[in-house]
């Protein structure tokens, strides 16, 4: 009632210029304060919220560009906790402004990554100088997030952001029985512009030549500089070969156009090598290397072309060709998923929770858990450990007693819960075969970033979550999230 209250009276003030401020205070008396102070400023209130929850749903629908958060909130949820959500769902910086100066509480508001801890009470000039400085810290972290993700000269996503950009499009199109392609282009005649004019006629054309190639593909899809005078495009939902040639001939075409310079005009070619996944490749590496060669055959075939590497078959859709072409989860598989989730847990600024499972198999005849066991046991427990977790999570049989769950957007205690019911659903007895079988399973927990930035890290510390502590079965074991030691949970 509180904030329907408040959301009849902001509906003037949202119509101020301004920075965009969301206020989460569940009392009154302050938090209409705290409005009073802002609009005085200059600043646009675009809501007022009670709770932890109502602030993560404000916050999706107002989009503030800062969120002054209290600490202590009605509700099951406090101010940290909001915070943590809305930074990672949403990317929006937060300042505390509370009572509490306790170092344990500002220790833990340390985890949800504030801009900002404000102590009541306060002045309006302090309240002012820590949001200035809060957007200015905020806005500044994502111009180097964009510089570190972009060309500077033509504004493309780089090298860095097109392999993100191609991992994506292979599991969407895993996961959805379509193609990616990429087509790895070149300038033909580029060096000569250089020669002939000058560096900064080359690049107005490396500037034009990134808008054709934008103009020339759908927005779902990717133009990326990875080059002096190298781009790639990555094709995202594509069903047939056709698809493809179209956007390569729309490509040649296009770049093919005289640029203009200083009332001069520069003319430029393309050479275009294209590869497909799963056809061509199941990992970036390959897919590039296998693009790039065919570029170069083209090149060296005359140029101004485009040239497939080993997909021929035009006349037949995506749905009857997966048919020959079965993409079952393996281990090189598995990393290359974790490279994935570890990019969403990223950009997202979640947690990216990772569940190594070490089996213990025992038959009803007392078999040592070291015997080669049916392959339909294992089939068993994939089912039970997919039924066990949400359908965007990954589970992964990487080896003959070895699993794997990925958890996207995870606390701690999700962790915890998905470990719990992962066991408890592994331990159900089951018959196979004439067989009864009991199995057992310790579980090692490491969350990206605390236990580790790469792939290997996080596998080397949930494995040695286990082997460190691992002294009876049915258990879970974490990574510390502060140190290198593990701890049983």
């Amino acid at each position: 009632m509180y904030d329907q209250v408040q959301t009849g009276k902001e509906k003037g003030v949202n119509q101020m210029a301004g920075t965009k401020i969301l206020i989460v205070e569940d009392e009154f008396v302050v938090a209409n304060d705290i409005r009073n102070s802002l609009e005085a400023m200059e600043y646009a209130v675009v809501g007022i919220a009670a709770s932890g929850e109502k602030a993560i749903k404000k916050a999706e629908a107002e989009r503030p560009d800062l969120i002054l958060m209290d600490i202590m909130l009605r509700g099951e949820m406090n101010g940290i906790e909001a915070a943590k959500q809305i930074l990672a769902r949403f990317n929006m910086p937060v300042v505390f402004l509370t009572a509490y100066a306790d170092p344990l509480v500002i220790e833990q508001a340390k985890a949800a990554k504030p801009f900002g801890y404000l102590i009541k009470s306060y002045e309006d000039r302090q309240l002012k100088a820590t949001i200035e400085i809060a957007l200015g810290k905020f806005r500044t972290e994502e111009k180097m997030k964009y510089l570190a993700l972009h060309d500077s000269l033509t504004g493309l996503p780089n090298r860095n952001l097109f392999h993100d950009r191609l991992t994506h499009a292979r599991f969407r199109a895993y996961r959805y029985q379509h193609l990616a392609a990429l087509l790895y282009i070149d300038l033909d005649e580029f060096g000569a512009i250089n020669k002939t004019f000058s560096q900064e006629a080359g690049d107005s054309v490396l500037r034009e030549a990134a808008d054709r190639l934008t103009k020339s593909v759908r927005k779902t899809d990717t133009v990326a500089r990875i080059g002096g005078d190298e781009f790639v495009v990555i094709l995202q939902d594509v069903r047939k070969k056709e698809d493809i040639e179209l956007v390569a001939k729309k490509i040649i075409r296009t770049i093919s156009c005289p640029i203009s310079f200083n009332g001069k005009e520069c003319s430029v070619r393309a050479s275009i090598g294209i590869s497909i996944y799963p056809y061509d490749g199941l990992d970036n590496d390959t897919l590039r290397k296998k693009a790039d060669s065919a570029m170069h055959q083209v090149k060296k075939s005359g140029k101004n072309n485009y040239r497939f590497c080993g997909f021929d078959d035009s006349s037949v859709k995506m749905k009857d060709e997966l048919k020959h072409c079965k993409l079952m989860p393996n281990e090189g598989l598995f990393y290359d998923r974790l490279t994935y989730e570890r990019a969403s847990a990223y950009r997202s600024r979640s947690f990216l929770g990772m569940l190594y499972l070490k089996l213990d198999m025992l038959s009803s005849a007392g078999d040592s858990s070291g015997r080669r066991a049916d392959s339909g046991v294992f089939k068993k427990i994939a089912d039970r450990l997919k039924r066990a977790v949400r359908e965007t999570d990954t589970v992964v049989h990487i080896g003959e007693d070895e699993f794997v769950v990925m958890l996207q957007n995870i606390q701690k205690d999700d962790a915890e819960f998905v470990a719990k019911k992962l066991i408890q659903s592994i331990n159900e007895p089951f018959s196979l075969n004439n067989k009864n079988y009991e199995i057992s399973a310790s579980i090692g927990i490491s969350i990206y970033p605390y236990d580790g930035l790469d792939n290997t890290t996080l596998m080397k510390k949930a494995d040695e979550a286990i082997r460190i502590k691992k002294n009876s079965d049915n258990h879970y074991y974490f990574c510390d999230f502060s140190a290198d030691a593990c701890f049983e949970d």
